[in-house]
């Protein structure tokens, strides 16, 4: 039996292309207890969402492209659900294969409460 084709909302409809999303998250606490120090790196989302700059302060800023950038003042848990992972969802229950991958950092604080 041949797969049906993916419509053209359907993240498959890139070919199986991987896409990179990226999120930023806010700052924590330390961080900000930090600011003046040289080592602070600060993620500046772009207007286009398509790129990301690191500044740190005596460096010179890197600038990375990927697929999506979603800052964190302008992106909820559901908006960013409903942006990347409902997609994989429809794809997955249609038969392709998804996957994703999440790395991140949390708060120590948070970390540490049992």
């Amino acid at each position: 039996m041949e797969p049906a084709i993916p419509s053209s909302k359907s993240s498959s409809a890139s070919g199986g292309r991987v896409k990179v999303v990226v999120r930023v998250r806010p700052i924590i606490r330390e961080e900000l207890e930090l600011q003046s120090n040289a080592k602070t790196v600060v993620a500046r989302p772009s207007e286009d969402r398509k790129r990301i700059t690191l500044s740190r302060p005596g460096v010179p800023d890197r600038e990375f492209c990927f697929d999506l950038v979603a800052s964190s003042e302008a992106t909820t848990q559901e908006s960013f659900y409903l942006t990347v992972g409902r997609p994989l969802v429809r794809d997955l229950f249609a038969g392709y294969n998804t996957t994703v991958i999440a790395y991140g950092q949390v708060d120590s604080q948070a970390a540490k409460t049992p």
